[in-house]
């Protein structure tokens, strides 16, 4: 039987025990740790694994939410782990979610009621992969949402292994092609590269010495996209592309540069159109791109930046941020200052990103991550981090949603926090100060996209106050001024 139909046994199981939580401390029952035991079926997901000596510390409890009913695995903090659950009301599981640090990172669905999983999801910290696998074997067959700096990472996978599968999904395929509007000469061309990439890859890969099994994927590397006006030899509309594509690795400590070349947009993915290339150091590469022109030097020994225009100081705290999530999630060492050197890391590659794009990718991460490991007990500092971490951002200038998005993090840690520890008659003073700083965060940050979720939680709150009238206001700010967000949206519904 499929690896579902035993999680539908388990659903049976719990269904039948009705248990609100596992067992004792001391005697974590079957189901939860069977619970515990089920892995993703697509390989390297970073999710959130116990140990067994703390199963006993964990719980599984039956839950009705805004996605369905299922069930939530909760961990020694009461973070959540997993959730299972019935989507469409058919009584059966169709949706497995995994988290990390309380965030779901990683989801396997059941579309067409078949019991295999045949869309696989990457999500938050993972990125924003979307595969979907036609025949139930586990295999992705294409992507549907896919990033450029993913596709680079899935390169490079592909490369180590002599994968023409998983090489093969990342290349254009001819209806994508002609969905671009290329004028005649143009799409011909990529045409031919992109047979010669499927011909050519495997005798590549083999051939080349770049990547091999212990190099690990490090950063993606490129300038700005460009854009390819419409009517540029005879394109019939506008194409977003990336010209000299560069993957950054490291094989035993040693920096190492895999060149991709030229990658186009299509609707929510990133396509390859050709064969990637080895770089030696010192290699100048003529790379006369696609679309525009161009030359790759790889600098290693002369200069302190690399092609991509990373510095050799943020190629460092890369290796650094790498190393300390190994240890996180291995639960290798004291997690307080392990979260709090991941901060410290963070940090400092904000100030060292090249440009505003990735600035403010890692403010976020910043946030994010020490927002998730302050709401479930792994860094008692996180708090206090993400509010100076605010103040900082603001002395120096730094844009409004980048603040905004760093002081409503902190407001979510923060009343989470107080609410784990707070005893039973202090709930409500507790909530009442939360609806206070979310008034407050509205008024200070009116214009930002957190705003929309701000307004939505006080129309969530003022709902189950009763106080219909004030929830109508919240939702209609929130829609009003945030429609195209996805809190306005869910406020307009």
């Amino acid at each position: 039987m499929s690896r579902f139909g035993k999680k539908w046994r388990l659903q049976l199981a719990l269904a039948a025990t009705l248990l609100p939580t596992a067992a004792t401390a001391q005697e974590p029952s079957d189901e939860l740790v069977r619970a515990l035991s089920f892995k993703p079926r697509q390989a390297g997901v970073n999710y959130e694994k116990i140990p067994e000596s703390q199963f006993g510390e964990c719980k599984v409890e039956t839950k009705s939410r805004q996605d369905g009913s299922g069930f939530l695995v909760t961990g020694p903090a009461g973070q959540p782990l997993r959730w299972f659950v019935d989507t469409d009301g058919d009584k059966r599981l169709d949706r497995w979610c995994f988290f990390n640090a309380g965030v779901e990172v990683y989801r396997e669905s059941d579309l067409d009621g078949d019991r295999r999983a045949d869309e696989y999801r990457w999500l938050s910290t993972e990125g924003i992969r979307k595969g979907t696998d036609d025949d139930g074997d586990g295999v992705i067959d294409a992507w549907q949402v896919i990033s450029a700096e993913e596709v680079t990472a899935e390169i490079v996978k592909a490369t180590a292994s002599v994968s023409e599968p998983q090489f093969q999904r990342l290349l254009i395929t001819p209806a994508e092609l002609e969905q671009l509007g290329l004028g005649d000469d143009k799409r011909e061309e990529i045409e031919r590269s992109v047979r010669d990439a499927r011909e050519q890859f495997a005798d590549w890969a083999r051939g080349q010495s770049v990547v091999t099994r212990n190099t690990r994927w490090m950063h993606f590397g490129a300038d700005k996209p460009g854009l390819v006006p419409e009517g540029t030899d005879g394109s019939t509309q506008d194409v977003v592309v990336y010209e000299n594509v560069v993957a950054l690795l490291e094989d035993n400590d040693e920096p190492r540069q895999l060149l991709v070349g030229t990658m186009v947009k299509v609707e929510d993915r990133w396509r390859l159109i050709g064969l990637p290339s080895a770089v030696n150091d010192g290699q100048e590469l003529s790379e006369r791109g696609r679309f525009f022109s161009a030359t790759f030097t790889n600098r290693n020994d002369a200069a302190p930046t690399v092609a991509s225009g990373m510095t050799k100081a943020l190629e460092r705290l890369v290796k650094q941020l790498q190393e300390v999530d190994e240890d996180l999630l291995a639960r290798d060492g004291d997690l307080e200052q392990l979260n709090a050197q991941r901060a410290d890391i963070l940090e400092k590659m904000v100030v060292e990103a090249p440009n505003e794009q990735e600035r403010q990718q890692w403010i976020q991460q910043m946030a994010d991550t020490v927002n998730a490991a302050a709401q479930t007990g792994e860094y008692e500092g996180g708090v206090q981090r993400l509010v100076d971490f605010a103040r900082r951002l603001k002395a120096e200038g730094a844009a409004d949603d980048d603040v905004a998005y760093v002081s409503y993090r902190a407001l979510e840690a923060q009343h989470r926090v107080a609410m784990l520890s707070a005893k039973e008659d202090e709930f409500d003073k507790i909530q009442q100060r939360h609806i206070e700083s979310l008034e407050g965060f509205v008024d200070d940050f009116a214009d930002s996209p957190e705003a929309a979720e701000a307004m939505t939680q006080l129309a969530l709150d003022a709902e189950f106050s009763g106080d219909s009238d004030r929830a109508k206001d919240w939702y209609g700010k929130a829609s009003q001024s945030f429609g195209d967000t996805v809190s306005g949206e869910k406020a307009a519904g």
